[in-house]
């Protein structure tokens, strides 16, 4: 008889119109709190979908919960606000408890900013089931493998060593190595706060990341813990690089990619910080490396000059794309400014064109000489940014056609240049298999 009145009540909270107790998130957490740096944190891993929305909750300067098994969701939210009114765990779950009808299918833990340990392990937690409290830290969990999950938990945690981040993933997977959820895995999640709260979430919020749905969570949460710390570093890159602290901003920029080195974005804004300062010897092989990992990247790199990020130098840009190309087992390719209607134009020995504004728009075709009879694809580019006479800005403009097919070794665009453009000049590239050329026409 007693047996079926708790199946009952465990089915009625399930399944009750209260929302706030129908979430059975099973699973093991740890919430923690770093004497050293102030920040507190909360980590789980559960057989259940998006455990990260549920189980994890924390503020800067204030305290961390983590409410699982027949979750009822007010118990972090609410918990929160009692360590920041003043009041330590233990008085807050047992407040909390005591008003709970479901209060022995809940496992709850508390950890305020000073290190105050409060947690509870309903009588009805599906087994095993069990919590421990240390110095700064509380371990719990609930449909088990085996009964020494937390204990093992409490141990990595006590032994490791690292930041918050690394010390709370160590009591994870020692949990998993003990045997973990008895139902396997599914989602993981690590929330840790900052220890000098400015009241804006998304600053004291220092690392956020949810594994949602994974055959192997922890091994993808350890995965996305690397690569945030190389964001970080990336971010104070970016930071220094603002105030113009180019040693600083190289340093966190080799450190971003020593954490992530399988993407190359990370050293190739440390090849555009480089060359942008004039350290192009040093840039150059960085391009090269990133440029055979992402072609696409050499696309990018003339569009940062309208953004400030490169100096407007054809010969600078020109050595950047041109970096890591082979001709040795192909023709080089080249392009030209045709002029059929013969307008009066001067080359200037560094091979610009010089054309005098008409009265209406100037035709010309640029062409490009692949030496190739086979058919291929020519894409076109423009690189400038003017007013018109009436103040209007415009960019990428007098390129007709963005590519081309060539016959016989050639292919040509259209290029017409308004009377608007006088006293502007426009950068015209061309990208043929992995080379490029460019010709820069001023009008005058």
């Amino acid at each position: 008889m007693v047996r079926n009145l708790s199946i009952l009540l465990f089915i009625g909270l399930l399944f009750s119109n209260d929302h706030s107790v129908s979430r059975p998130v099973n699973t093991y957490s740890i919430v923690a709190y770093d004497d050293s740096t102030g920040q507190l944190g909360v980590a789980v891993q559960s057989h259940w979908f998006s455990v990260g929305s549920l189980v994890p909750w924390a503020k800067a300067g204030v305290g961390a919960v983590a409410t699982q098994s027949l979750v009822k969701v007010e118990y972090g939210p609410e918990g929160l606000k009692g360590m920041e009114d003043g009041k330590v765990p233990h008085v807050i779950l047992s407040e909390l408890l005591s008003n709970d009808e479901g209060k022995d299918l809940r496992q709850v833990a508390m950890i305020d900013a000073n290190g105050n340990v409060a947690a509870h392990t309903g009588d009805k937690c599906i087994a095993a089931a069990g919590h421990q409290i240390g110095n700064n830290y509380s371990v719990q969990a609930n449909i088990m493998e085996n009964a020494t999950v937390w204990p093992a938990m409490a141990r990595a945690f006590e032994r490791s060593k690292g930041d918050l981040a690394d010390r709370m993933m160590a009591a994870l997977e020692a949990a998993e190595r003990e045997g973990g959820d008895l139902r396997g895995k599914q989602s993981a999640a690590m929330l840790i706060v900052s220890g000098e709260p400015t009241g804006i979430q998304w600053q004291d919020n220092i690392l956020d990341l949810r594994i949602e749905d994974h055959p192997t969570p922890l091994k993808e949460l350890r995965r996305l813990i690397r690569i945030n710390r190389a964001y970080e570093h990336a971010n104070k890159g970016d930071h220094y690089l603002e105030i113009n602290k180019i040693d600083e901003a190289m340093i966190e920029y080799d450190k971003a990619s020593k954490y992530y080195p399988e993407n190359p974005e990370l050293p190739y804004w440390s090849a555009v910080t480089l060359a942008g300062v004039g350290d192009v010897d040093e840039a150059l092989p960085i391009f090269q490396q990133v440029f055979e990992k992402e072609p696409k990247l050499r696309e990018l790199t003339p569009r940062l000059v309208d953004a400030g990020l490169l100096p407007d130098d054809d010969d600078l840009i020109r050595s950047i794309l041109e970096v890591g190309v082979a001709f040795a087992d192909q023709s080089v390719f080249r392009m030209e400014l045709i002029n059929e209607r013969n307008y009066p134009i001067f080359v200037g020995r560094s091979g610009y064109h010089n054309i005098n504004a008409g009265q209406t728009q100037l035709f010309f075709k640029v062409r490009g000489v692949t030496g190739l009879d086979k058919t291929e694809r020519i894409e076109w580019k423009t690189k400038n940014s003017f007013s018109w006479n009436d103040g209007t800005r415009t960019k990428d403009y007098p390129v007709v056609n963005s590519f081309t097919y060539t016959k016989n070794g050639f292919g040509e665009s259209l290029v017409g240049l308004p009377p608007e453009m006088k006293g502007t000049s426009v950068v015209i590239y061309g990208y043929y298999r992995d080379q490029v050329d460019s010709l820069r026409v001023f009008v005058q």
